[in-house]
């Protein structure tokens, strides 16, 4: 073999198999950051009162990403150690990539419907900003799934790239649909808030969260987009494609694990000699920033922990609650 042929064979490796197992050991670093945050909700699950469909909802979505991780060992070992030195074996796509896909359109189907849910609550049951997310979430799985099937069927990169529209479409489908979930949900936010201080406090954290979580996701979905154009005989959009399921988990965990830092920050919500308008606001917008923070309406008490507010008395010594409990405070100036 000539110097020329050896460099040849040793970059179509770093191209192929090279990030393909860059891919993996990212994929599993974040899977042990998802099994921490799996641990820490199920730890305060009991203090949150989560009901049953959420804490299911957390341990499915953690069995499939832990399903995900052994395919993804199962297609690395394919191609480093049962074909290894096989360039030829390049051309071919293993049962397990496929598997992979799938599990990867159940799993962020599901998480984006979780998001879908939180917007109908605090959109208050409007179906008009809802549905059409809800149906771009199910639009993205059924093309993505679909591409699953077909990837079992035909066992060739040749011709997986003969069916790439089906890899365009749900990617650009799912950018779309989290653009526009980020985008109803810090409307909603934005729109209640009281100009109280510390409750417009929660709701910009909230809001911070939202962006974030939907950045890094959009950002991945549009990197596979790219790559699988750009460069299609690379397999970089395998390895970045191998994340996005963690990253989804990620951010679904991440909301439900800021819960207890944000209404310990809600707790204690003081509005001195606000009028029953203010109060009123003020009340709304925690109603909100717990929905958002739960994915669950305040009339769903097992969800959703109370809060009481106090309003300082500006001539007395001691201020009453919303509710008429006295709620201990310091003596206002006369």
């Amino acid at each position: 073999m000539s110097a020329s042929n050896s460099t040849v064979d040793v970059s179509i490796i770093e191209n192929t198999v090279g990030l393909l197992q860059l891919g993996g050991f990212a994929n599993s670093i974040l899977y042990g950051v998802n099994c921490v945050q799996a641990y820490t909700f199920y730890q305060h699950a009991d203090k949150m009162k989560d009901d049953i469909i959420l804490r299911s909802l957390v341990g499915v979505l953690w069995i499939l990403n832990t399903l995900h991780v052994g395919f993804n060992i199962k297609t690395v070992n394919f191609y480093l150690v049962k074909h290894f030195n096989d360039v030829g074996a390049l051309a071919n796509t293993d049962w397990s990539l496929a598997c992979q896909t799938l599990l990867t359109m159940i799993s962020n189907f599901l998480v984006r419907m979780f998001f879908s849910y939180r917007i109908w609550i605090i959109s208050r049951g409007s179906f008009l900003v809802t549905l059409p997310v809800a149906v771009l979430s199910f639009l993205s799985f059924s093309f993505g799934t679909t591409f699953a099937v077909e990837s079992f069927i035909h066992r060739t990169f040749a011709a997986m790239h003969g069916i790439s529209w089906l890899v365009y479409v749900p990617l650009a489908i799912a950018s779309v649909s989290d653009i526009c979930m980020t985008g109803a949900l810090c409307y909603f936010l934005y729109t209640n808030r009281t100009g109280v201080r510390r409750t417009d406090s929660i709701i910009n954290t909230l809001m911070a969260y939202c962006i974030n979580a939907s950045l890094l996701t959009t950002c991945i979905n549009i990197a596979c987009f790219v790559t699988f154009l750009a460069l299609p005989k690379n397999y970089i959009f395998m390895a970045i494609f191998f994340c996005s399921s963690k990253l989804y988990f990620c951010s679904l965990l991440a909301t439900l694990n800021a819960r207890d830092t944000l209404r310990a920050r809600s707790t204690a919500v003081s509005m001195p000699t606000l009028g029953a308008t203010h109060r009123h606001g003020a009340d709304r917008g925690i109603e909100e920033a717990q929905t958002i923070s739960t994915g669950f309406s305040s009339d769903q008490k097992d969800s959703v922990l109370p809060i009481d507010i106090c309003v300082s008395v500006s001539t007395g010594t001691d201020s009453r609650t919303h509710d008429g409990s006295i709620c201990s405070v310091g003596k206002s100036p006369g």
